[in-house]
């Protein structure tokens, strides 16, 4: 249980540090725990994106899983306050939505994590 409360907070901390340097007013977080070790993390978000920021966050977020590595590299994430770390933790999601709503200026994120 250990892991997984360090693996999605250190998701979810890398994202609000994303949103809140694109001067985000809102950010709602959910975590829902789902059948077989799956935890569902839902993101809500009220920012002004353009279309650079969303393709830059999209690239974060949509890399190939690579749990072994990731796992080794998990102490570390949060320790330089890069933006690429989140390249590093995404890397254990089994999927994600990126929606951006541009009139509401609303982004929603939906990911799937297994552990």
């Amino acid at each position: 249980m250990a892991k997984v409360a360090e693996l999605i907070s250190k998701l979810c901390s890398q994202i609000m540090k994303y949103l809140l340097s694109k001067s985000a007013s809102k950010i709602d977080i959910s975590c829902q725990k789902e059948k077989d070790q799956r935890y569902l993390i839902e993101i809500q978000a009220q920012v002004d994106f353009n279309e650079s920021d969303l393709d830059m966050l999209k690239f974060y977020l949509n890399v190939e899983k690579h749990e072994e590595l990731a796992y080794y590299y998990l102490p570390l994430v949060g320790e330089y306050g890069s933006e690429e770390e989140m390249l590093l933790i995404s890397s254990f999601l089994d999927s994600v939505s990126v929606v951006y709503n541009k009139e509401l200026k609303v982004l929603n994120l939906r990911m799937l994590v297994k552990i």
